[in-house]
C-alpha cells in the first residue's frame, strides 16, 4: 500500500491520498474507504459544526452514488505525525453546471505506524474570494 509515512509529506502525496479516497467513495467501495479511516474518524459540516457525524454514518453517506470529484487549491501543513490538508472539492455529475457542488474540505490525517489515516474531516461552503461590493464609496463632497 502506498499510504506510507514520509519524513516531509509533500503536497503531491496528499493529493494522491485525497484523490484515492474520493475515487473509492465514488466507486462505493466502503471496505477500501473504511481502511483509510482512523477508528475514531468523524466528520463535521459547516451547517452544524457542533454535531459530529460518526464514522459509521459517514461511511453510509459515502456509499451513495456520485461521480468522482475534482480537487484543487490543495495545501498541506505537515506537523510530523499529523498533516492538515485543505482543498476545494467540486463534485462531478451530469455536465450541467447546476449539478456541480463546490465545498471547502479540511482533512486531518494522522500517522499510524507506516500509514496515514484520515481522523477528522471538516466540510463547508467556500467563502467568497472578496466581499461583494455594495457600491459604498467615500463621499467626495461634490454630489
Amino acid at each position: 500500500m502506498w499510504f506510507t509515512a514520509c519524513r516531509h509529506a509533500p503536497r503531491q502525496e496528499f493529493y494522491e491520498f485525497e484523490t484515492t479516497l474520493d475515487a473509492k467513495v465514488a466507486a462505493r467501495d466502503v471496505a477500501a474507504v473504511d481502511a483509510l479511516l482512523d477508528a475514531n474518524f468523524e466528520a463535521r459540516r459547516g451547517a452544524m459544526p457542533g454535531v459530529p457525524i460518526p464514522r459509521d454514518q459517514w461511511l453510509r453517506d459515502a456509499a451513495t452514488a456520485r461521480a468522482p470529484a475534482k480537487i484543487g487549491q490543495i495545501a498541506v501543513h505537515d506537523f510530523g505525525s499529523v498533516a492538515v490538508v485543505s482543498f476545494m472539492q467540486m463534485d462531478g455529475g451530469p455536465q450541467s453546471s447546476t449539478a456541480l457542488k463546490e465545498r471547502m474540505i479540511v482533512d486531518c490525517w494522522t500517522r499510524s505506524g507506516d500509514r496515514w489515516l484520515l481522523t477528522v474531516r471538516y466540510e463547508g461552503a467556500p467563502a467568497p474570494a472578496r466581499p461583494p461590493s455594495r457600491g459604498d464609496k467615500r463621499p467626495s463632497g461634490r454630489q
